[in-house]
């Protein structure tokens, strides 16, 4: 069998973007998450481009986060978006797959660097190899907003990169912003190390892939639009991944017809 394109492109690069073949539930999701948004505001208005203009303060857009991200995470379109284009991933992690839970909404205003998380390996955080992130924008990105990459960087030794463990002043663990995907006590890459970031546009219904050991990040949003995205991870189910920390932050999606006949074997004997 071929590899498709964009899982050899993965397979050297360590990331890539995916064109889905079958978006309707990511117009779906867009469209409940605008409706959420309208909601809040009482303003039937707003767009998800320029909802910068619409809430003004730190706290009215945290409230506004965490309660689309609710939302979102009680739909079920973002898992119905991986079932009906299961080819363009299982080619990346395997036939039985398992997929986040609860994936993060990520809510970027122009000029705002707290909303961004800064630059980073998963893996700095206890996340697997294994494991692939996907980011999933719900508006266009261009390459002043977008998530940056560094290629090939799953080959750099974690060693090499110089960290500094900082705490963060806004974000305390367990508390409503670090269920939002926000970090409490942030590693800080040295600036002296020579990172070699790209910027990588998405258009609405392409998505990016990249493993946990993937270099990638945002610092600030340039552009003149929100930006509205999700991050979601999948990973093989029979990967050696140690769950035992987090043992309800995957569910099954996926399952193989091997899987399949096995399972219906043992529940026979």
């Amino acid at each position: 069998m071929t590899e498709s394109s964009h899982a050899a492109f993965f397979r050297q690069h360590g990331y890539c973007t995916i064109e889905l073949a079958h978006p309707a539930a990511l117009v779906k999701q867009r469209d409940a998450l605008l409706t959420g948004l309208r909601d809040m505001l009482g303003n039937i208005s707003v767009t998800l481009p320029d909802y910068h203009n619409a809430i003004l303060d730190n706290h009215g857009h945290d409230r506004v986060q965490i309660e689309l991200t609710r939302q979102l995470r009680a739909q079920p379109y973002l898992h119905q978006l991986l079932r009906d284009n299961q080819e363009l991933f299982t080619c990346l992690v395997g036939a039985d797959m398992l997929a986040q839970r609860a994936p993060y909404l990520r809510i970027v205003r122009p000029g705002s660097a707290s909303d961004s998380i800064g630059y980073h390996r998963d893996t700095f955080y206890g996340g697997s190899p294994y494991e692939i992130s996907l980011v999933i924008p719900f508006v266009d990105l261009v390459a002043a907003n977008t998530l940056r990459v560094q290629p090939n960087s799953h080959t750099i030794p974690e060693a090499d990169i110089p960290l500094t463990q900082t705490v963060s002043a806004t974000v305390q663990k367990g508390s409503a912003k670090h269920q939002l995907g926000f970090l409490y006590a942030p590693k800080i890459i040295d600036p002296a190390f020579p990172l070699q970031m790209q910027p990588l546009p998405l258009r609405f219904g392409q998505v990016l892939a990249f493993s946990l050991a993937t270099l990638h990040g945002t610092t600030d949003n340039a552009s003149t639009i929100t930006r509205w995205s999700s991050d979601l991870r999948i990973v093989n189910s029979y990967i050696p991944l140690d769950l035992s920390a987090r043992p309800t932050y995957y569910q099954p999606l996926l399952q193989s017809p091997a899987t399949d006949i096995a399972q219906a074997y043992l529940n026979s004997n």
